[in-house]
């Protein structure tokens, strides 16, 4: 039977006739072909045929004879009773059925006993599931030649035969035999029947065909089990949902406590006989579990979860934290997560524990089923782990350290540089949190955004005192931003042709954290770092005449030479002198190309002519700083955009043999309304009777003469900068207060740059290489190497997985204690460069079998799985020892041995 359909079946037999043939009666009792509005149709050789309904009415069939091409569609009459078999009487119109040139049975039971006629079928259970059956024909035939070895030789079929067939018809990726449920205890037959329920998904009618099909399983008495066959499997999966987070946290009484929650309408006491063994399998088939989470929380409502986990007993905050590895639902997670930042931000001390967030939950988001909670999860989770972050750095003492490299090291290595990107990330999510929460949550990153500033500008003030106290030290620093084509270029011995060329791409305005999350994870798709990246210190002040133009020279500004020996401030003059381009040799030798520029010189680049040196200035920040009003979140995805074409360019012009050298010139703050200065226009600077432009700036004055007020009042936020040789002179302004000035007219600027801090002077050195050879390259450590714990206590294992590889890392963690534990799996996704961290509890399991040998937790091992350069799964362990240590106040008495007891 190549028909699935009985209306393909039909379809089949008409084109089939010859050109001959005029007349065709199609007998369909239940009208299941539903022709009522169709009038014509046309067959496959082209050939059009009109429709007469026959419905047992002869008047008005006689009037509705055609002489054409002519098909008959017979069914019952309108008066004939639903439930009960179809009949068609045919004692007239005699002429007509005599004459038809084909004569076709398309019910159902017509149909099956034409292609199926050695089986012997019962017509009742025919009829009752027709509209499936008759949709499904192929199905059923496959399904009965299957069916055929579960059943006794030569036996017909009856009413579950045809049940289970149609039921395999709603499901054909399930097995036929599965639906006999030919099992012979009561429990047997639940179980089959709730393995069958959440192994797809059913609508109600095949739910209920289902039931029906367990409460009739031959030979067994299903009386204990018929309370759990008569109610939904929603509510099936809100009880067991529910019983079994009660369960987790040991909450008593929970048959009362069900039912005075009143969320489901199922008789808790029967179901609590066979709840016990269900249970079992929620802790073994995550797949099945998973069905019944996204069922249940479908029905669940946010304040029914609320109630719930009120019964949980969490009345502190540590209480919240130690429920968290036990959570195995979205909603759960969610609940949590609402009761924890309630609670917390009651709390004085809530900076305390936010850190611990990121401790417990183990990733737990990447282990859930995806329920309508999930997406609320994600956000509360997102807004979290950037709180905890922020909050982590709030016991960080900061460095006593007047060595700028380890300042430097230990702010980037911190992650210091992301405190305001963190905030204003939670902050910006906030806004898509629930109202609940809301307030909560605002409140909370209101008193993180007070001490950010204060803890930044220690820092910037730290920074200051470092670089003011030895200002030669500083000048003459390694890691002075002077230096970073020394390191990459002439340090390496790096000597640039048309065919190995140098690149070096400045990234204008681009801040460490711009960098690090979103500039750095964009390159490290095309390319590779050649060595490991440095931070290093702008110029002050942090502006793009000195900062860039001091980076490209490769010196302090009293050296800024060109080929005459002249003072320059032109910067691609002062990159040929770094670089001994001669003079008459710089138009073969070096491309300088700005993306202010026209795109004429774009062009150029495109071109095809190589130059061993090509300098490329992106402005990604720096020129929409002035016209930027949003916070950095809006700000870098314009960065992101900028990036698209950027990314693209380099991926075009730079080839395997080549050289990359990134870096910025300076970042930017912030500026806050409340840190500003006003200063009045000073005649000294003699500007406006010279044309000269304003000295005042936001983050800098353009001289050192300033006026005996500002100096003394803030002397420590200033510091005075000027170069030997060099005849420009400035103030730079510590910290995140800025200059305003009194006079000034408009709408200020959000952001600015060219004053002192980490922030604006942090900025990256790093030599790339193209991509040629994809390489994987996992790496998995764990701190400490071996554990060692007293029974009874939880320690926690640091254990971090790196990307060493130029390509992303996807694949699946699992961390399993030996031989006793839980298993945690995460899924793990890195791109090249990056790194992920968990902090694993490992609980000391010691205890002493009755033939006196000792199980106890011996190792955890760690297993990273993931896709290999040929496709094929490889994976990579890691295994750390664990010493239990036996508790000496511990009296363990064994009751194994009673029953051998001769009493």
């Amino acid at each position: 039977m190549t028909a699935n359909t009985i209306l393909e079946y039909v379809h089949e037999k008409i084109n089939s006739l010859p050109d001959v043939a005029h007349l065709a009666v199609i007998f369909d009792p239940r009208a299941a072909l539903h022709w009522n509005e169709l009038v014509q149709l046309e067959d496959e050789q082209g050939r059009t045929w009109s429709i007469i309904h026959y419905d047992g009415n002869d008047i008005a069939f006689r009037k509705s004879q055609r002489t054409e091409r002519t098909i008959v569609w017979v069914t019952a009459s309108p008066d004939s009773l639903e439930d009960s078999l179809p009949r068609i009487t045919l004692n007239s119109l005699m002429d007509i059925w005599g004459r038809a040139d084909l004569l076709l049975d398309a019910s159902l039971v017509g149909v099956i006993r034409t292609q199926l006629p050695n089986e012997t079928w019962p017509i009742a259970p025919l009829w009752e599931h027709a509209e499936i059956l008759s949709q499904n024909l192929s199905v059923v035939q496959k399904g009965l030649r299957e069916l055929r070895r579960y059943l006794p030789q030569l036996a017909a079929l009856d009413n579950s035969s045809i049940r289970a067939l149609a039921l395999h018809c709603l499901h054909p990726d399930i097995p036929v035999n599965a639906f006999l449920f030919q099992v012979d205890t009561p429990s047997a037959i639940l179980q089959t029947y709730l393995d069958l329920l959440w192994r797809c998904q059913w609508d109600d009618s095949g739910v209920q065909l289902l039931q029906k099909q367990a409460l009739q399983a031959p030979h067994v008495q299903n009386e204990e089990i018929l309370s759990w066959l008569n109610v939904t499997s929603t509510q099936l999966a809100q009880y067991l949902y529910l019983r079994r987070l009660l369960g987790q946290f040991h909450v008593p009484n929970i048959v009362n406590q069900l039912r005075g929650l009143g969320l489901v309408d199922v008789p808790v006491e029967q179901l609590e006989t066979q709840v016990g063994r269900l249970l079992e399998r929620w802790d073994r088939d995550p797949t099945w579990r998973s069905k019944i989470i996204l069922q249940a929380e479908l029905a669940f409502q946010e304040e029914d979860i609320h109630r719930v986990i009120g019964l949980l007993g969490l009345q502190t905050i540590e209480a919240i934290l130690d429920a968290l590895p036990h959570v195995e639902t979205p909603a759960t997670l969610y609940a949590l997560q609402s009761e924890f930042i309630i609670k917390g931000v009651s709390n004085p001390n809530f900076h305390k524990f936010t850190p611990s967030w990121t401790n417990h939950p183990n990733h737990l988001l990447n282990q859930l089923p995806d329920t309508i909670f999930t997406d609320r999860v994600r956000l509360i989770t997102s807004i979290l782990d950037d709180i905890a972050f922020i909050d982590s750095r709030r016991l960080l003492p900061v460095l006593a350290e007047t060595d700028l490299a380890r300042l430097l090291d230990w702010y980037v290595a911190e992650k210091l540089y992301d405190l305001e990107y963190a905030h204003v990330r939670a902050d910006s999510n906030v806004l898509r949190a629930p109202e609940s929460l809301r307030v909560a949550l605002k409140k909370h990153l209101n008193n993180q955004k007070e001490w950010i500033k204060t803890f930044l500008d220690t820092l910037d003030h730290t920074l200051a005192q470092s670089i003011q106290a030895n200002w030669t030290g500083y000048t003459g620093h390694p890691r002075l931003s002077t230096n970073v084509l020394w390191d990459a270029v002439k340090k390496r011995r790096l000597v640039p042709t048309e065919k190995s060329r140098l690149w070096v791409v400045i990234f204008d305005g681009m801040r460490w954290d711009t960098w690090v999350r979103h500039v750095r994870p964009r390159l490290l798709q095309v390319f590779e770092l050649a060595e490991t990246e440095k931070p290093y210190l702008s110029l002050l002040p942090s502006w793009t005449m000195v900062a860039r133009t001091g980076l490209l020279a490769g010196k302090l500004p009293g050296d800024w030479k060109n080929s005459a020996s002249h003072f320059s401030r032109n910067q691609a003059d002062l990159a040929a002198q770094l670089f001994l381009i001669p003079q008459n040799d710089r138009s073969r030798q070096m491309i300088f190309y700005s993306g202010m520029e026209s795109d004429r010189k774009a062009d150029q680049l495109l071109s095809g002519k190589r130059y061993p040196y090509n300098i490329l200035i992106y402005n990604i920040s720096d020129d929409n700083l002035h016209s930027m009003k949003g916070n950095l979140v809006e700000l870098n995805k314009v960065v992101d955009t900028l990036l698209d074409n950027i990314i693209q360019s380099l991926t075009n012009m730079i080839e395997p043999d080549d050289t990359v050298v990134i870096s910025s010139d300076h970042g930017f703050v912030e500026l806050s309304e409340g840190d500003s200065i006003s200063i009045k226009d000073d005649d000294r600077w003699q500007h406006q009777m010279d044309g000269d432009p304003n000295p005042i700036h936001y983050r800098y004055i353009s001289s050192n003469n300033l006026s005996s007020d500002l100096d003394s009042q803030y002397t420590k936020d200033l510091c005075k900068v000027s170069y030997p040789g060099f005849n420009d002179k400035f103030t730079s302004i510590i910290g995140r207060k800025w200059f305003r000035r009194a006079d000034a007219r408009g709408a200020e600027d959000r952001y600015a740059h060219g004053g002192l801090s980490f922030a604006e002077m942090t900025v990256p050195g790093a030599v790339l290489k193209r991509i040629t050879q994809k390489r994987i390259k996992p790496e998995i450590t764990s701190e400490p190497e071996t554990l060692t714990v007293l029974e009874g206590e939880t320690l926690e294992l640091a254990v971090h997985v790196s990307n060493k590889g130029n390509i992303e890392l996807i694949g699946q963690l699992t961390i399993s204690p030996e031989p006793l534990g839980d298993t945690v799996k995460t899924p793990i996704k890195l791109l090249p460069g990056e790194a992920d961290h968990f902090r694993i509890p490992v609980l000391g399991r010691y205890r002493l079998l009755p033939n006196r040998q000792v199980e106890s937790t011996r190792a955890v091992k760690i297993i990273l799985t993931y896709l290999g350069m040929d496709g094929k799964e490889k994976s990579k362990s890691h295994r750390v020892s664990v010493i239990v240590t036996p508790r000496t106040d511990k009296i363990e008495i064994d009751f194994g041995g009673l029953d051998n007891l001769d009493v």
